[in-house]
């Protein structure tokens, strides 16, 4: 986003989200010449403008970019190695030698916790972190030596040492240590990290109220700044990985016929750089049939050619809909497609009303024509529906289920023998990408039920001659058409 005069336009500036993340300064020659972070992006860049005319560096200022992250944490570390990366003119801090600490759990019979600004490869230690803030990383070592004792004292002493009679040792100065201890700390460790920390909070809490009723008042205020900073300490980042591997993450989005790409570049486990010019082969296609049999592959099931998508809406409370979505080697076939209104139902189940839409739907069907897939929105309770409506009929085909998080989206997919599958583990980004597809296609039916329905209403109110069955026929093209719900 270029400026104009060295000035940010108020175009430029709503562009720029109030989110925290870091920011790019260029120079007409397009060199980063500064690289910020902040926890508002837009407030941290208008404060830039209007340049004073004494500061060269803000006459300098040309364009900005800026690269969003999920917290500070994040920030502040991207802010670090896109510092050490392009080297900025204006940019004092950072670009030393120095990085920001690990907290390493070393690989030893008695385990102890150590921190270190480096890495050392193939030695099997555990590392967390990095900390963007150097004293950030000793009082997370305060937290963890109190709460989850490993080794701290030298040893073989022969009688417990100071740090053991406080809590902080594991007693290796004085008996063995069985490994199965070590094991079991180490597990909780990575659940704090991992921001599990609602166990810890008490504690904490605990401790700082009985240092106060102690008068221990200086304890307990040292307790109290790490208490609120726990959430800091364990809110997770991807600008750095401890693994430091080398690789590449290619982004793809599609919205309105516009296709969105962004590469992150990461080596030795930094994001070091987003690349503004990424060059792609013309025309880029994607091959259904080959997801197709990815999902197969996914699934361990024959390849879906036909599959049918179904769910079921209530309108108002009054009435309730089943609706069957078709696709036909990938896409959608909405000829094919069917609603029925389910009567004397109110008082039933989801459940129930799973089953009686796929004995009405299928009781036509034969072993032939059944869809290769049928996918239903939903758990395990709602798969054996269908299970048991198919067996009733005599049919079978390959069912799997839908089920979604406490945020309503799609978490785990439920097999055909009930096995859940993480939705976020799959053999390709492709076949992601494609199942996110179907999860985002099921909540399109379901609106687009809710659209037939009232469509139906408006075409029954008041024609005599047009039954419900004829308008359901002609709001399925209403709902799910051009001017409807888009699919």
């Amino acid at each position: 986003m270029s400026f104009n005069n060295n000035q940010i336009s108020p175009q430029i500036l709503s562009q720029i989200p109030n989110q925290p993340g870091c920011y790019l300064f260029r120079n007409k020659e397009q060199d980063i010449i500064y690289i910020g972070k902040a926890q508002n992006l837009r407030r941290r860049v208008s404060s830039y403008s209007p340049p004073s005319p004494d500061n060269y560096f803000q006459q300098q200022i040309y364009s900005v970019n800026t690269i969003v992250t999920s917290n500070v944490k994040e920030a502040l570390i991207l802010e670090q190695n896109l510092i050490k990366s392009h080297q900025p003119r204006f940019n004092v801090l950072l670009k030393d030698g120095h990085f920001y600490p690990y907290l390493e759990i070393t690989n030893q019979a008695n385990p102890r916790y150590q921190i270190v600004r480096k890495i050392k490869q193939n030695n099997k230690s555990e590392y967390f972190g990095p900390f963007p803030d150097g004293s950030k990383a000793r009082e997370i070592l305060q937290i963890l030596e109190r709460l989850f004792p490993l080794a701290k004292c030298k040893g073989n002493l022969g009688k417990p040492c100071f740090y053991y009679t406080i809590g902080q040792c594991s007693g290796h100065c004085w008996q063995k240590v069985h490994l199965t201890y070590y094991e079991n700390i180490k597990k909780e460790v990575r659940k704090f990290f991992r921001g599990q920390t609602r166990a810890i909070k008490k504690k904490v809490k605990t401790s700082i109220q009985k240092n106060i009723n102690n008068l221990a008042f200086e304890i307990a205020q040292k307790e109290k700044k790490i208490l609120d900073n726990l959430d800091f300490f364990t809110s997770k980042q991807n600008a750095e990985f401890p693994d430091q591997q080398n690789c590449d993450f290619l982004g793809i989005y599609c919205q309105d016929n516009i296709i969105s790409f962004c590469l992150l570049i990461y080596r030795y486990g930094k994001l070091i750089r987003i690349p503004e010019i990424l060059y792609i082969p013309e025309p880029m296609q994607v091959n259904k049939n080959q997801i197709l049999k990815e999902i197969s592959k996914f699934l361990s099931i024959p390849t879906p050619y036909y599959f049918e998508c179904l769910d079921i809406s209530n309108l108002y409370t009054q009435d309730i809909v089943a609706g069957f979505l078709v696709f036909i080697n990938g896409e959608k076939k909405l000829i094919r497609s069917k609603l029925y209104k389910l009567n004397n139902l109110e008082q039933e189940s989801d459940i129930a009303r799973v089953k009686k839409a796929c004995l009405i739907h299928y009781q036509k069907y034969s072993l032939k024509n059944m869809p290769n897939l049928i996918i239903v929105d939903g758990g395990k309770e709602q798969v054996k529906a269908v299970q048991k409506a198919l067996k009733e009929l005599g049919l079978f085909t390959n069912t799997i289920g839908l089920a979604k998080n406490e945020n309503h989206r799609t978490e785990k997919i439920i097999t055909d023998t009930l096995k859940e599958l993480e939705f976020a583990v799959h053999p390709g980004e492709i076949l992601k990408d494609e199942l996110d597809y179907l999860a985002i296609s099921q909540a399109e039916l379901a609106r687009a039920i809710n659209v037939s329905t009232r469509r139906v209403n408006e075409i029954c109110q008041g024609k005599r001659g047009i039954s419900t069955d004829t308008a359901l026929r002609l709001g399925i093209y209403f709902g799910m058409g051009e001017k409807g719900a888009e699919f």
